[in-house]
């Protein structure tokens, strides 16, 4: 529900319901059309809508724009989550809010490829990583009544072990080589010797082998594991 109260040479006060396309009917102007705009977007959205009828607004005439009950709705979430079932959220709530509702991908859930359902069709992909990571908001999508957030199984998973910053398991895509699985876990800690990088797979005849480098572009395979060997001749500060 948006409130748009008109003053000054004009008056006119509107409650008005956003449609599940995003849509705004304000008599007179017409449609505008706010999909998936934060409010502060969709708020000058309106106003540049607004002066094409009150062409004093600004001067004369002032237009205060307000959000007032927001309409709820339910959405599914499915696969490979901790608790899997249908949320009832606010009607401006995104991808990434249903996501921590639902507790999250689990032990064996994609955070790679979380996939929005609309419709019968993927309409948006969430890499989790993109968003926690690089800051990237333009993978955390809206939510609308009746989405289904799908997350499948990962397809690899990579252990980087050693004197990294951040230890653990990572999830890779199709094409991520040692040298992003390095990015990912945050880059070397103070006692890391960067030039001895150890690549362990599992193959025919058990562990596999290899020395590679930093900026390695070696792809990795699932179960793999990269140790960044520590300095253990010098004793650094901690």
């Amino acid at each position: 529900m948006l409130k748009i109260d008109i003053a000054g040479l004009s008056q006119q006060a509107y409650e008005l319901e956003v449609g599940s396309n995003g849509i705004i009917n304000i008599p007179i102007v017409g449609a505008v059309n706010v999909l998936g705009e934060e409010y502060k977007n969709a708020r000058e959205i309106i106003r540049q809508r607004l002066k094409s009828i009150y062409t004093d607004l600004g001067e004369r005439t002032t237009a205060t724009i307000t959000i007032g009950r927001l309409r709820t709705i339910k959405v599914n979430v499915m696969g490979e989550v901790n608790c899997p079932g249908t949320y009832t959220v606010s009607g401006a709530s995104s991808l990434f809010n249903v996501l921590y509702l639902s507790g999250g991908p689990n032990r064996n859930g994609s955070f790679r490829n979380v996939q929005v359902i609309r419709k019968g069709k993927i309409v948006a992909t969430l890499d989790v990583y993109d968003f926690l990571l690089n800051g990237n908001a333009t993978v955390n999508v809206p939510m609308f009544e009746g989405d289904i957030v799908m997350v499948p199984t990962y397809q690899k998973r990579v252990y980087m072990g050693g004197a990294f910053k951040r230890e653990g398991y990572y999830e890779a895509k199709e094409g991520e080589s040692v040298a992003d699985m390095i990015d990912y876990a945050g880059g070397f800690d103070l006692h890391a010797n960067e030039r001895h990088i150890e690549l362990f797979r599992v193959g025919i005849k058990g562990y596999e082998f290899k020395g590679v480098s930093e900026t390695e572009q070696t792809l990795v395979a699932n179960g793999d594991s990269i140790l960044a060997v520590s300095y253990t001749h010098l004793t650094l500060p901690t």
